[in-house]
């Protein structure tokens, strides 16, 4: 179907499940879709798109900095907003702030 550009990539904690979104669009046929997948709340877990839309790379990161979710097979998942010491996922539904203040 030829889409061959991610427009956009986000998780959400729906409380019972997360759920990250591919939003792709096909430039030359001029058509979208939008996929989605469920996860596990308690270790969510889903395969990285990186290896096919390269712009997938910082979305992921960002998926995983804010709610937790790993994406097996990202080439460098890491916390791009909060840092690495940061305790916690501020997106999730029962986020408790336990981090000092610096």
């Amino acid at each position: 179907m030829q889409f061959e550009y991610l427009t956009e990539l986000h998780g959400t904690d729906f409380q019972t499940h997360m759920e990250v979104f591919l939003y792709l669009q096909s430039i030359s046929r001029k058509r979208s879709l939008i996929l989605k997948t469920k996860t596990d709340r308690d270790q969510p877990i889903v395969a990285s798109v990186t290896s096919i839309w390269e712009g997938a790379m910082w979305p992921e990161c960002e998926a995983y900095d804010l709610l937790g979710i790993r994406f097996e097979g990202h080439p460098n998942l890491h916390r791009i907003f909060l840092g690495e010491d940061w305790k916690g996922y501020p997106l999730r539904k029962d986020y408790k702030d336990e981090n000092p203040l610096k």
